[in-house]
C-alpha cells in the first residue's frame, strides 16, 4: 500500500499567521516532516511565483510544485512553467486604459516575473505593506502575454469600471488591491 499523499497549501491565512504575518516555526517543522515522509507538497495560491520568491515562500522547503495566480500558472519543482492560461490581449489593454484614467498603476504578472506600469502611489504602498513585499520594477507594458494583473483602489472599492471589461474576473482583496484573472477559468487537471 502506498501511503504517499498530496498536500496543497495556500499562503495567506494558511501558511502565514494572520496576526503576525509570519510563518510559525511549528508550520515549517510540520512541512519538513511531511516532506521527509515522502509526501508531495505544493503551494496553491493567488500569488505569483515572483511574489512567492520575494517573500521567501518558494525556498521555505523543497516544494514539489507551485499552482500560482489562482491556478492560471503552474510550475514544477524546478520552477519551470508547466501551464499558463493568459488573459486576452484586448482585455489587458482595456484594464490598462481604466487604470490610466484613474491615475493608478497596474501590476502586470507574466510567466517570468511582474512589474508596475507606472510609479507606485499610496494605494500600491498600502497593498505592498499588507503583503510585506518590495516595490516591483516600473516599466511600460510591452504586450507580452499576461497571466494576471492587480488593480489598485481604496478600501471597499467596487472596481465597477473593471467589471465592464470582457474576458476578466475581478477578485477584490483585503487591502487596497484586486486580482484581475481570466474569466470563467477553472483549474484543469494537468499531467505533471
Amino acid at each position: 500500500m502506498n501511503d504517499k499523499m498530496l498536500f496543497l497549501f495556500d499562503v495567506d491565512g494558511t501558511l502565514i499567521d494572520t496576526e503576525t504575518h509570519q510563518i510559525p516555526l511549528s508550520t515549517i517543522t510540520a512541512l519538513q516532516q511531511l516532506h521527509k515522509q515522502g509526501h508531495l507538497l505544493g503551494i496553491s495560491t493567488g500569488r505569483s511565483l515572483p511574489s512567492l520568491k520575494n517573500g521567501g515562500f518558494a525556498s521555505l522547503i523543497d516544494w514539489d510544485f507551485f499552482l500560482c495566480n489562482n491556478g492560471q500558472a503552474i510550475f514544477n519543482k524546478k520552477q519551470e512553467i508547466l501551464h499558463l492560461a493568459c488573459i486576452p490581449q484586448a482585455s489587458v489593454e482595456k484594464c490598462m486604459q481604466v487604470a490610466h484614467a484613474q491615475q493608478n498603476p497596474i501590476l502586470i504578472i507574466h510567466g517570468e516575473g511582474e512589474y508596475l506600469t507606472a510609479a507606485p502611489n499610496e494605494l500600491v504602498y498600502q497593498a505592498l505593506d499588507f503583503f510585506k513585499e518590495l516595490v516591483p520594477e516600473v516599466k511600460p507594458y510591452d504586450r507580452q502575454p499576461v497571466i494576471m494583473m492587480i488593480a489598485y483602489g481604496p478600501l471597499q472599492y467596487d472596481y465597477a469600471s473593471y467589471h465592464e471589461i470582457d474576458g476578466i474576473h475581478i477578485i477584490p482583496g483585503l487591502s487596497t488591491y484586486a486580482d484581475i484573472v481570466l474569466k470563467d477559468y477553472h483549474n484543469h487537471l494537468i499531467d505533471f
